[in-house]
């Protein structure tokens, strides 16, 4: 995943690219509870090193730290 033209601004569009790993193609996986006032659930995944069931965020290394999200979604 890459943020489009590694731009650090609000609604650029995330596209896929030759990896070259810059900030704008480095993200980070934060869960939810990790957040404040978000609950804990799930338990870890061996396999895949995630939790079950369990929501998340996936944050850019860009200064901001913006999360990804989807336009429309909930």
């Amino acid at each position: 995943m890459d943020v489009h033209g590694g731009a650090d601004q609000e609604n650029r569009n995330i596209i896929t690219w030759t990896k070259h790993t810059g900030l704008n193609q480095q993200w980070d996986i934060v869960y939810a509870d990790e957040w404040p006032e978000e609950p804990k659930k799930g338990e870890l995944n061996p396999d895949f090193g995630l939790y079950v069931e369990r929501d998340f965020y996936i944050t850019t290394a860009l200064p901001s730290k913006r999360r990804l999200g989807i336009l429309g979604g909930t």
